[in-house]
């Protein structure tokens, strides 16, 4: 417990103030400390309230303010004030102050309130850290200290666990050496009674030998023949209340040994079975707790020190392999007077508990010189099924030989047990494989041992103990120097023969013990050679050197969410969401940034597009992204599944081309110089509206420009659709029939494009006017709504008028989105083609869509290998085939893919070669999650709001 100044007020505020002009008001007196009510207008004066408090105890705080209990001690009340829960509510007062109020006709308010005062005004305040079990404690401060029935403060009983009450030592005042000549003197003289002993005393010294990274991992079986012997067994054993021998049946209800098994600390735990009753399903029941206690697979996270002792007629019932030691008890265990040797225990054991806690140095060197006595008798002896209840034992038995109370004979007798007669299955072998485990997870999570892959990177180097990873089994290569320098001073045996025929034996050495494999390592990229190595079994690594050694091999690309390199941006998660994949954004870079994905419907393509649009805009700095929405998929509805809503009002507008017209003047010639220039590019966006155009077709288209740019110079008012009023009159003045038939086709062609657009709104606008106007960095341009029809060429003419804006101002960069790409005119004079081939150098990035992955020789085939990043979701059955062979991967896999899982081949982020290299993962698409930003203008407030 520790006992420490308070300076965090747990005490409730006032009910109530008073004010100067209230009538009534509380008035403590200086002299006699107690509390009247005063009336300000007659000065009457009535008696409230005389409890002082003298102490406040703040039980067991867990957070600022809060606590487990409270406790107040009032002047002259024996009996303190306890509120559960560091509550101190008007309720729980009056509860527990009714002699507060005899002969006082007052409010409970008025006593509560004057309680709080008083509360406020004690100056004795302390923290009380009541832990949570009994035996050798660390305290807050760093105390080493030991709890037991001595430790609970006289009045509050009832805080203490009962654990702490029935933990109840044997004090006295007799010095140590006495009391163990006197225990000796009365202990039987058997090997049962030292063995019993020796346990007994060895649960003291648990958390010593904790802290040597020894542990409990057997128990042990006493076996008696009659009721004599068996009351003598637990009058040795016993660790707590020394003037009983009831102990639990292990054949009880579950509930009652689980709870006997987790309030135990640093004692022993007595369980009988005499197989009287029908105990069969009980003790099934019973042994699977045990064991799973003794293993550590209960799951409990509060696991305390203890050593488990079954003391029973029919040892016979315990399973086969079951982790316990058995000793076999005979008459000569009985003392002569069973309480006055049960009482003489508890004082040896509390002469002991106090030394050892008194001189915690020395207690640490007798512990050490202990289990170095113990490894030594091991092997000395040749003891080859070692425990580490086994050392701990032995270790006791050496420092109670120096105590006086085990002899030299008592003490070979003891070792010799351990070698013939105590059952145990664990073999040399175990012992060189759990010391191997350990020293190989240990070395490589210390960074002693550098893991690499087999043809990196990171790649195999001599001048440090390093092991490769090998591709095929994935197992643990070292050289014989790195083992003989890393792994053999750990171990039991300096043989690393002998310890790769202790490790074949168990499947861990892959090949024979004897030999060495020849294989091929990477020392740098292309620079390979054999080197002789020992393979090992991935077995061989505990869970955290795995997840270590996994992360070399798997996680090349995969970064720790949060934990990105500067510029890092996220593209893929992993399966559980942990980690993520992306690229270095370089702007500098002339690197080919464009991508596709492709994916059935509701395949997560949309979701995938929506979130890139905003990843350029706000990581890579794209000053516009345009979306071009010919289907009706990007409208606010669909956009607000796929990002926060508060995201789409903050970067995205929206735009009808039916209702609102064509968002610039496609008639717009800034930029162009000369007449070529102008010439060349209403050439291409009226080729956009006819899409195939032959030889004769293209030059009436040539001749009307000509004409249009001619009469543009004295009539600025002409816009896009004059065009068809040129085509007419070349139609009147052809006489020839032929002619005027190519001359009615173009035009059908091009008014089936321009007649739906005649009665928009018209604009003078380019497309950074239009931007601008805007206000928002992410467009919806929409020419259609669930359908394609002519909504595919008016992208086609919008992309072609991008592009020629593009040319003249490059220095912006645009981001262009389009969903259903195979719709739009993919020839290779087309505005897509163009864009992916000559986009990126005029600040152009394209990011496409389409639900099929199309055959390499079709054209749109042809525009996915003009892509750098190609991404693959759930395809559909007849692309299969294409889809594996273009991802690597199997087509089960690839039509198995769940809504937003994805292959992609693209450029991602090494942490090894630390650049961006083309590589395919599999994974999740990448919600965008911003910082949090409250910063928005009042229109985006408004319609939040509405």
């Amino acid at each position: 417990m520790v006992l420490s100044s308070c300076l965090v007020v747990y005490i409730p505020d006032s009910m109530a103030t008073d004010s100067t002009y209230e009538n009534n008001i509380l008035v403590k007196n200086q002299y006699s400390l107690e509390y009247h009510e005063v009336n300000n207008k007659t000065g009457k004066r009535n008696f409230v309230w005389k409890g002082t408090p003298t102490f406040v105890l703040i039980c067991n705080p867990y957070a600022v303010g809060k606590c487990e209990h409270i406790v107040v001690c009032l002047k002259d009340r024996t009996k303190p004030l306890v509120f559960r829960d560091g509550l101190i509510t008007i309720e729980e007062f009056r509860r527990q102050t009714p002699f507060a109020r005899k002969g006082i006709n007052v409010s409970v308010q008025k006593h509560y309130e004057c309680f709080l005062r008083s509360l406020r005004e004690c100056q004795n305040k302390k923290y009380l850290t009541i832990p949570k079990h009994a035996g050798g404690v660390t305290l807050q401060n760093g105390v080493t200290t030991y709890i037991s029935a001595e430790s609970v403060i006289s009045g509050l009983e009832d805080l203490f666990p009962m654990e702490f009450r029935e933990h109840k030592m044997v004090s006295h005042t007799l010095p140590f050496k006495d009391i163990a000549a006197i225990y000796r003197k009365a202990l039987p003289n058997c090997l049962g009674a030292i063995l019993a002993t020796t346990v007994r005393d060895e649960t003291i010294l648990l958390p010593l030998f904790g802290a040597e990274g020894l542990h409990p991992d057997r128990g042990f079986t006493f076996t008696y023949n009659n009721d004599a012997e068996r009351e003598s067994v637990i009058t040795l054993t016993k660790r707590k209340n020394y003037t009983s021998t009831v102990v639990q049946a292990l054949s009880d209800r579950i509930t009652k040994v689980r709870k006997e098994l987790a309030t135990a600390n640093d004692i022993t735990v007595l369980l009988t079975f005499s197989g009287i009753f029908d105990e069969g399903h009980n003790l099934d029941n019973a042994f699977k707790e045990v064991m799973w206690d003794i293993t550590g697979e209960n799951g409990t996270e509060d696991k305390t020190r203890k050593i488990i002792t079954f003391i029973t007629a029919i040892p016979e019932c315990i399973p086969d392999e079951y982790p316990v030691y058995y000793i076999n008890c005979s008459d000569n265990i009985v003392p002569n007077n069973i309480p006055v040797l049960q009482r003489l225990s508890g004082m040896f054991d509390f002469s002991l508990q106090e030394y050892l806690y008194n001189n915690p140095d020395t207690a640490r060197q007798l512990v050490r010189e202990g289990i170095k006595a113990a490894l030594n008798i091991i092997r000395l002896v040749g003891i080859v099924d070692i425990t580490d209840t086994m050392i701990m034992t032995l270790a006791t038995a050496n420092i109670l030989k120096r105590l006086g109370i085990v002899t030299d004979s008592d003490y070979k007798d003891i070792f010799r047990w351990f070698k013939n007669k105590a059952t145990s299955k664990t073999s040399m072998s175990d012992i060189i494989c759990r010391e191997f485990k350990s020293t190989v997870s240990s070395a490589i999570l210390s960074g002693e041992l550098t893991i690499t892959k087999q043809y990196g990177p990171p790649y195999y180097a001599e001048d440090v103990h390093t092991a490769f990873i090998r591709v095929e089994d994935k197992s643990i290569n070292m050289n014989e120097d790195t083992i003989n320098n890393i792994i053999i001073p750990k171990l039991h045996t300096r043989s690393v023969t002998k310890m790769n025929k202790h490790l074949n034996k168990k499947g861990l050495l892959k090949d024979k013990h004897t030999n060495k494999r020849k294989l091929n390592v990477a020392f740098d990229a292309g620079v390979l050679d054999d080197i002789e190595v020992f393979s090992y079994s991935r077995s061989v690594l505990n869970a955290e050197a795995k997840e270590y050694v996994d992360d070399i091999i798997y996680n090349e690309y995969w970064f720790n969410v949060g934990e990105y390199p500067v510029k890092f941006v996220p593209i893929l998660y992993n399966a559980d969401g942990t980690r993520a994949a992306g690229y270095v954004f370089i702007p500098e870079a002339d690197d080919n940034i464009h991508e596709v994905f492709f994916g059935t419907s509701r395949s997560g393509k949309s979701f995938a597009l929506v979130n890139r649009a905003v990843e350029k805009v706000v990581i890579e700095g794209a000053d516009v992204v345009y979306i071009f929405d010919q289907t009706g998929g990007f409208t606010p509805t669909e956009i607000d599944k796929h990002i926060d809503k508060n995201l789409r009002v903050k970067y995205f507008s929206f735009w009808n081309v039916y209702e609102d017209g064509l968002p610039i003047d496609l008639f717009d010639l800034r930029g162009c110089y000369t007449y070529k220039e102008k010439k060349d590019r209403l050439l291409r966006i009226y080729t956009m509206m006819s899409r195939t155009l032959g030889s004769y077709e293209e030059q009436i288209l040539k001749n009307v420009i000509k004409r249009m740019l001619r009469d543009m110079k004295s009539n600025y008012k002409m816009t896009i659709f004059d065009i068809s009023k040129y085509i007419c009159e070349d139609i009147k003045e052809d006489e020839s029939p032929a002619k005027d038939e190519i001359h009615r086709k173009l035009l059908y062609k091009i008014d089936a494009v321009l007649d739906d657009l005649r009665e928009t709104t018209q604009t003078k606008n380019n497309w950074a006017e239009f931007a601008q106007a805007q206000g928002k960095p992410i467009i919806v341009i929409s020419t259609g709504a669930d359908g394609v029809g002519k909504g595919s060429e008016i992208i086609d003419i919008l992309l072609e008028s991008l592009y020629g804006y593009k040319q003249c101002h490059p220095y912006e960069k645009y981001t262009v989105v389009i969903d259903e790409a195979q719709d739009l005119y993919l020839h290779e004079k087309g505005a897509v083609n163009t864009l992916l081939r000559k986009g990126g150098k005029h600040g152009i990035t394209m990011l496409l869509a389409s639900q099929s992955y199309p055959d390499p020789t079709t054209p749109f085939g042809r525009v996915v290998g003009n892509c750098g990043r190609v991404r693959g979701y759930r395809s559909k059955g007849d692309d299969l085939v294409r889809y594996a062979n273009r991802f690597g991967c199997d087509k089960y896999e690839a039509d198995s893919l769940q809504k937003g899982n994805c292959f992609d081949n693209g450029p991602f982020y090494s942490r090894y070669r630390c650049e961006n290299g083309i590589t395919t993962l599999k994974g999740k698409t990448v919600a965008f999650k911003p910082a949090h930003d409250d910063n928005y203008t009042s229109e985006e407030e408004a319609y939040l709001d509405k």
